[in-house]
């Protein structure tokens, strides 16, 4: 299938998903072998996450023809309220800093623990896009300050995506250890400030797994 026609495909089959009810937002994302790769989306707490799939299952099922893994779809549900900035009690956003030198950008994003400071820093091209990259690897680099040993976190993909008159941001993360690997989402409203809005929805991603990705306090 050409480009253009994927791209194509790729807008009905989200604008079908939009839709469904409870459905905020949603993005597609296809394989090298043009078959869908992940759906990731956005609803509010009308529905359940498993009775979203299932409706996302079904539409592709009866509009397209298209059987998928329920375990392609992720689901993250919010509110309205822009989330927390702390990954637990214990976690707490402390500051983000930014600076760009000609094409280039350095964003560093800083953690804290019981007392304890965490930094992280990303460096690359200052391209739109690879901002919002930099400041959520800044921001898992910072995290990984607290993980257990043998814990990996990698940033798959981080989005800018409307919703009515406001923007969110998407991300999508990988934990990895050497039991599992975790496919993590998360979102966050931008109320003013890309960067705060990053580095919380990079956190908000981690919020359900950090129990178990965590150092013990006594460990740290």
């Amino acid at each position: 299938m050409a480009i253009e026609g994927l791209q194509g495909l790729k807008k009905e089959i989200e604008g079908a998903i939009n839709e469904l009810q409870g459905i905020i937002s949603s993005y597609v994302t296809f394989d090298g072998s043009q078959n869908i790769e992940e759906i990731h989306v956005l609803a509010n707490f009308d529905r359940s996450p498993k009775q979203i799939v299932r409706d996302i299952e079904s539409a592709l099922v009866t509009r397209f023809g298209i059987r998928i893994d329920h375990k392609k779809i992720s689901v993250a549900q919010v509110k309205g309220e822009e989330r927390p900035a702390a990954l637990s009690s214990r976690i707490k956003f402390s500051g983000l800093d930014l600076s760009i030198s000609g094409l280039q950008m350095e964003a560093q994003v800083e953690l804290v623990r019981d007392n304890v400071i965490s930094s992280g820093v990303a460096s690359g091209p200052s391209s739109k896009k690879n901002q919002l990259r930099l400041m959520s690897q800044a921001a898992l680099k910072a995290v990984e300050r607290f993980l257990k040993p043998n814990h990996s976190l990698v940033l798959e993909d981080v989005i800018s995506v409307p919703v009515g008159n406001q923007e969110v941001i998407l991300t999508y993360i990988t934990s990895l250890s050497a039991r599992e690997e975790m496919k993590l989402i998360g979102c966050a409203f931008v109320k003013g400030d890309l960067g705060r809005a990053v580095v919380f929805a990079t956190l908000d991603a981690l919020n359900r797994a950090i129990g178990s990705l965590l150092e013990e306090e006594n460990e740290v």
